[in-house]
């Protein structure tokens, strides 16, 4: 039944799966002193609406986010490098995702069935777009990729039935099955 918590600002790294199922959990301030947020921390807490990263995070690891079913609203720090599969899988009401400069890799399926998801504003400085990365994003319109990818994976885009624009750089090399299906 815990609905919101405060964190200690002593607190430096949150473990894996710490909050995963807290089915009520709508909110959580988490202090600037933490630098890691464990696998799975929120997965399955369908009640989260809204989270701010600290600024000290470089990493989303897998599933930190997946299946927060009503999470509507995310800030993605400057400083985060990496997004890791399935992070953001199944967050069903986000609708904006902006991923900062400072990130350079994106895991696979990581934004994957997030249907309403209507606004990606992607790093510049991503190479490729992996497998399954914006699959079932049924409410995307349009995307533009940034000029340094080469690769889209497969299945990246399968799915986005209401896809009507994309813009793809000179610089993409190799696209994979089903990218677009």
């Amino acid at each position: 039944n815990l609905e919101s918590i405060v964190l200690s600002k002593n607190i430096t790294k949150l473990s894996n799966c710490i909050f995963g199922k807290c089915c009520c959990l709508e909110s959580i301030e988490i202090p600037s002193s933490v630098t890691e947020i464990g696998e799975g921390a929120f997965v399955d807490c369908v009640n989260l609406r809204s989270v701010v990263l600290p600024s000290n995070i470089t990493e989303i690891f897998d599933e930190t986010f997946a299946n927060c079913i009503n999470l509507q609203s995310i800030i993605i720090p400057e400083g985060v490098t990496r997004i890791h599969n399935l992070a953001f899988s199944k967050c069903k009401r986000l609708k904006k995702i902006l991923i900062p400069d400072s990130v350079v890799e994106i895991g696979a399926g990581a934004f994957t069935k997030c249907c309403r998801m209507k606004d990606i504003t992607l790093s510049k400085n991503i190479t490729k777009l992996p497998r399954s990365i914006f699959y079932k994003c049924y409410d995307l319109k349009s995307i533009e990729i940034p000029k340094n990818v080469t690769e889209i994976g497969n299945a990246a885009f399968a799915d986005c039935c209401r896809l009507k624009s994309i813009e793809l750089s000179n610089s993409i090399t190799d696209i994979g099955i089903y990218a677009f299906d």
